[in-house]
């Protein structure tokens, strides 16, 4: 998450990279490779989405 936080300003666009892995691993557990998806873990910190549009 730092490392994304440090090279893409855009937290739009951090949330859309971070979905996107998301889905990835969502299909993973759906083929049984593995047992849950970690980006739903309680230790994983989202951006917040900007109170502004």
């Amino acid at each position: 998450m730092a490392k994304l936080e440090s090279t893409v300003s855009s937290v739009d666009y951090r949330r859309g990279i971070l979905s996107e892995l998301s889905s990835i691993l969502e299909v993973a557990v759906d083929a049984k490779r593995l047992a849950r998806n970690p980006m739903h873990a309680k230790s994983v910190r989202w951006p917040k989405a900007p109170r502004e549009r």
